[in-house]
């Protein structure tokens, strides 16, 4: 039997759930990012406000190819297992509100910047 055909007992169960940790782990990265520079507002002036700032967005992209790998990396799992993934809108709309949600905090993060 080919083994494409071939479907493990827990089935899509454990893709699923490692979808859900790199999940997490993108959350991680978003909040390690704005925790940056909430934690560090008072040292945002001269040099140290700029590398505070870079890494905070170093973070968050970081965030943003996370969602996006682990969603190809889930639907092509899913498939490989021959159960339905998700629909592509669902894959998308999840990278886009992730990134607007990333968008969002990159200027408030520039604000927060420009204002101190």
């Amino acid at each position: 039997m080919p083994r494409s055909l071939i479907v493990p007992p827990h089935g899509g169960i454990v893709v699923e759930r490692t979808f859900n940790a790199w999940i997490k782990t993108a959350l991680g990265f978003l909040a390690g990012g704005l925790g940056l520079v909430t934690l560090m507002g008072e040292h945002l002036a001269g040099i140290h406000g700029i590398l505070i700032v870079g890494a905070s967005v170093i973070l968050m992209l970081l965030a943003i190819l996370i969602t996006a790998w682990s969603t190809a990396h889930f639907r092509r799992r899913m498939r490989s297992l021959g159960q339905p993934a998700p629909g592509q809108g669902a894959g998308r709309l999840a990278i886009v509100v992730t990134g607007g949600v990333l968008v969002v905090c990159a200027i408030a993060l520039l604000c927060l910047w420009l204002l101190k």
